[in-house]
């Protein structure tokens, strides 16, 4: 039973609160899988901004925003607790919409990305972006170079994280029972060739395929880097933790846009999607020779030696 006082645990026992933030991550999910696809194109096609750089300045403007808004929303959540962090983040993103909708010029696209990034850093600490939606910035321009429609373009931009989204639902359980390393290692792994086949593709059905292998590779690293996270940062600073892991993985946004739009502008889109996939192939291999495995099993009286915040010793 459950004392009075503790939190009750599981899905089941909070089923309500746990069906509301997965509707609130769906709301926010389509307005963010909306934005990467079609404001690529409305830089281009409304605004004229031919030079790849220039189109991802919102992709800048957002990571860094989210990047700094991440280093302090754990250490307010812990203060202050996560609903008024939540509500907060929240009503920074009521105005995005509406600056999209009347934007007369791209310098208000740029402002409600930095008010997206700070609903994001605030507000939504379970969706992903990891660095190879970087490329992501540039994907709808890759696949409209090779003549696919904007249906085309839509479909493939929703494919990839459909297969994700989906996918967590079985890797995140998997992980829990074969630990977190080997899908961390194996979806890098598997991310980087996918990459480097959306930068060959140039019809709709190989896109479809490389969508869905990406999309496959992030449903294994995805939820298994927050929960190594989780692992090994205790309760009471876990927050924190887990603004500071985001810090680094959002500063990926404006580092990524930079050089993406820098080496698209130079060299094209597809070497700058290759490069992506050189860089992904490369984390995969530093996190199998470097990273030790964070998850174990629970000892018999049910405490995750993790808990205590202490590295777990490897070579056992």
């Amino acid at each position: 039973m459950t004392a009075v006082g503790e939190p009750r645990l599981g899905i089941r026992a909070n089923a309500a609160q746990f069906t509301l933030l997965v509707a609130v991550n769906a709301l926010v999910g389509g307005l963010l899988g909306q934005e990467r696809t079609v404001l690529p194109l409305l830089a281009e096609h409304t605004f004229h901004l031919a030079a790849y750089t220039a189109a991802l300045t919102y992709i800048l403007a957002f990571g860094a925003t989210k990047t700094v808004t991440n280093f302090f929303a754990g250490t307010l959540s812990d203060r202050y607790g996560r609903k008024p962090v939540l509500i907060a983040g929240w009503l920074a993103g009521l105005p995005v919409p509406l600056l999209l909708i009347w934007a007369p010029s791209w310098g208000w696209i740029v402002a409600a990305n930095i008010l997206l990034g700070v609903n994001q850093g605030l507000a939504w600490s379970t969706t992903v972006i990891m660095k190879v939606d970087l490329a992501w910035g540039l994907f709808p321009l890759l696949f409209a170079t090779a003549g696919l429609s904007l249906g085309q373009i839509g479909a493939l931009a929703a494919l990839y994280p459909a297969v994700w989204g989906i996918g967590q639902l079985a890797t995140g359980p998997l992980s829990d029972r074969y630990g977190r390393k080997p899908f961390i290692v194996t979806g890098m792994l598997l991310q980087a060739p996918a990459l480097a086949w959306i930068a060959a593709a140039t019809t709709f059905a190989p896109g479809a395929v490389a969508a869905v292998l990406l999309g496959a590779g992030t449903a294994m690293v995805y939820p298994t880097l927050l929960a190594a996270i989780g692992d090994v940062a205790h309760p009471t600073w876990r927050a924190r933790a887990v603004g500071v892991y985001r810090l680094w993985r959002d500063g990926g946004f404006a580092a990524g846009a930079l050089l993406a739009g820098i080496l698209a502008d130079a060299y094209g889109i597809r070497t700058a999607t290759v490069v992506v996939a050189a860089l992904t192939a490369a984390s995969g291999i530093l996190a199998a020779i470097r990273m030790y495995e964070t998850h174990h099993r629970r000892t018999g009286h049910g405490r995750n030696p993790c808990e205590t915040g202490v590295r777990p010793r490897t070579g056992r």
